[in-house]
């Protein structure tokens, strides 16, 4: 015989039970009397239809309902929210004396949103009023304008009440009222009306601005990356925090300019740079004085020249200094990205200078093709890879395919692949191809939505893979591959959805680093390390803060770990020399930073040790910024 499934069982038993309530009468036991039956038909498990308002609940249903609502991570604001709900069901199947029993739970919890409160004295009144008990019903309206004095539902149950209460006087005054804010509201939809209107206008207004704009750029044969995701017009996505402006006068064009510096990884952003200011005349303003990342002195007039990236031919070509902004960007091949000209400053004839050159449209186009494209869905990573090298082989030299096969394979985490198992491999590769790094995606890739989610997707990748090889940086080769890599992703930090996507790695990162520092696992390589992520001006504010919330931790407890306390003291010695005065007032301009330093000071300061080099760290901040 086969064996009941699950479902039958289960109907079977609802028929047994129902026939056992059903023939109750029939049943030979004296002990089930009619107390029990009763007892059993109100029980939450056999009831057939809802309690009556006001009955008396069985105490399993009871139970039931006090688990319903006694959750103690429950607010107050949440649990009147779910009172307010439960009495709503109940007004909808007219039970009304449930209703005022769930709005009263609800009003008793005292939650702090005035709206809450009145729309539960609201529709408690509402429910009294079709109970019969409209003093009830009034004075709820009351308490409900007390809560939100606009409330206007409470003043048309008001209204209701009085008239059933003969309270005429009242009636009329809460009609007045009514009137009132219905004149109010109409008012303020007209005023809202208006302000629409007016936005249009400016909207309309600012669109025409920027289309005159757009028409002398084509005018004057400039182009302009077009890509619909980029509005070029939108300062706070800029970082020179401008954009392309229009003097309607003489029909002359303002632009936002940013100057690269591969040799150093630097860049200065002009906000308003003239279209008929000469570029000599442009450096002459910018290099007064020496910069300060020009140690050897070597940036000087006399020595720089300026080049631009011709899109049409992948390569970089020099500008004349006296040509004017205007002809520059006139130039073959001279595309605005981002609606910010690019210009790369080098000492041509250089060492670097050459080298960069040289390799500039080689690592662009293995660049692009590696970190765009990645892998097919169809194609392994190393079918893939040697796709691309039968595909560029002619193009490219060795060493270039080479890089590219490493990026595929970073980019892909292959924990198997060469690239990652030989250190070696990776430091020759980013020594040799590296420094260009820095500034490729600056004026090199068009960083549109899609690309800069790419991009963003390799640095998870690329952080999980230094997580994993952290231990190893006690190796001279790995510790190297890292400050590279790390330099790589400093350089998106101009990108400004990039640099938001970094900060948790990069916090993240930082943590690991001093937990291994703390552990002893690693020591002076893991210090550079930091100095190096502290260097980058983009995480310089990351790694002060922790550096002096793990300081505040030591010096708050009696265990002090002066080995490890010393090391991140060295390192907060380095790093303020390193950033000029300026950047550490903006620092601590942070609130957060601010009290973690101000806390810390005052905690070395209570250990009565005034000479500490500690103390002493923290006042030649100080004492730069004052």
């Amino acid at each position: 015989m086969a064996q009941p499934t699950p479902e039958e069982l289960d109907r079977q038993l609802d028929e047994f039970i129902d026939n056992l309530v059903d023939n109750k009468d029939n049943l030979p036991s004296a002990e089930l009397d009619d107390a029990f039956w009763k007892d059993l038909e109100g029980h939450p498990f056999f009831m057939k239809e809802m309690p009556a308002d006001g009955a008396e609940l069985h105490p399993a249903a009871a139970a039931l309902q006090a688990l319903k609502w006694d959750d103690d991570d429950d607010t107050p604001l949440d649990k009147a929210i779910k009172f307010k709900d439960e009495g709503n069901k109940y007004y909808e199947l007219k039970k009304y004396r449930n209703a005022i029993l769930a709005y009263t739970e609800g009003i008793k919890q005292r939650c702090s949103d005035p709206t809450t409160n009145a729309v539960l004295f609201c529709n408690r009144a509402t429910a009294n009023f079709y109970l019969g008990n409209h003093r009830s019903a009034l004075r709820d309206c009351v308490l409900s304008r007390k809560c939100k004095p606009n409330h206007l539902k409470a003043y048309i149950k008001a209204a209701e009440s009085c008239m059933k209460l003969s309270k005429y006087q009242e009636a009329q005054t809460c009609n007045e009222k009514l009137i009132e804010m219905r004149d109010r509201a109409a008012r303020l939809q007209k005023e809202k009306e208006r302000d629409e209107r007016k936005q249009q206008g400016l909207e309309r207004k600012q669109r025409n601005k920027q289309q005159k704009v757009l028409n002398v750029v084509k005018k004057q044969n400039i182009r302009i990356q077009e890509d619909p995701s980029i509005d070029i017009f939108d300062i706070s996505s800029n970082p020179a925090g401008s954009c392309i402006q229009l003097n309607e006068q003489d029909q002359t064009l303002t632009f936002p300019v940013v100057f690269l510096y591969p040799e150093y990884g630097q860049t200065d952003y002009i906000k308003e740079f003239h279209q008929d200011t000469k570029l000599i005349d442009q450096l002459t303003e910018m290099f007064q004085s020496r910069a300060p990342w020009d140690e050897e002195g070597k940036y000087t007039l006399d020595q720089m020249s300026i080049y631009y990236e011709d899109r049409d031919k992948h390569e970089l070509k020099i500008v004349p200094l006296d040509k004017t902004l205007l002809q520059t960007l006139q130039l073959p091949g001279f595309v605005v990205q981002l609606g910010m000209p690019s210009l790369i400053v080098m000492i041509p004839n250089s060492a670097f200078a050459k080298h960069y050159l040289k390799m500039f449209a080689t690592l662009k186009l293995a660049l692009t093709l590696a970190i765009i494209r990645l892998t097919p869905s169809h194609l392994s990573p190393r079918d893939f890879t040697i796709q691309l090298q039968n595909n560029l082989r002619r193009k490219r030299n060795n060493d270039a395919i080479q890089f590219e096969q490493l990026l595929v394979d970073v980019c892909l985490l292959r924990k198997s692949t060469r690239a990652i198992r030989i250190p070696t491999h990776v430091l020759d590769l980013l020594d040799h191809h590296g420094r260009f790094l820095q500034n490729v995606f600056t004026h090199s890739v068009d960083m549109n939505i899609e690309l800069q989610t790419v991009i963003m997707e390799t640095i998870d990748r690329l952080f999980e893979l230094m997580k994993q090889n952290l231990l190893r940086i006690q190796d001279e080769t790995y510790e190297i591959m890292f400050k590279q890599l790390i330099t790589m992703i400093a350089s998106y930090s101009v990108i400004p959805n990039i640099q938001k996507h970094c900060i948790q790695h990069i916090q993240d990162f930082i943590r690991l680093i001093m937990l291994y520092i703390k552990q002893s696992k690693i020591t002076t390589s893991g210090q550079l390390l930091i100095e190096q992520i502290g260097c980058q001006s983009s995480y310089f504010l990351l790694v002060f803060e922790q550096i002096l919330i793990e300081l505040f931790a030591l010096f708050h407890h009696a265990n002090l770990d002066a080995i490890y306390a010393s090391i991140l003291i060295n390192i907060l010695q380095k790093l303020i020399t390193i950033h000029d005065s300026t950047t550490l007032e903006q620092i601590l301009n942070n609130e957060s930073v601010r009290q973690q330093f101000h806390a810390l000071l005052y905690a070395c300061l209570a250990m009565n040790n005034n000479e500490s080099s500690l103390v002493v760290c923290l006042w030649n901040i100080y004492s730069r910024i004052l």
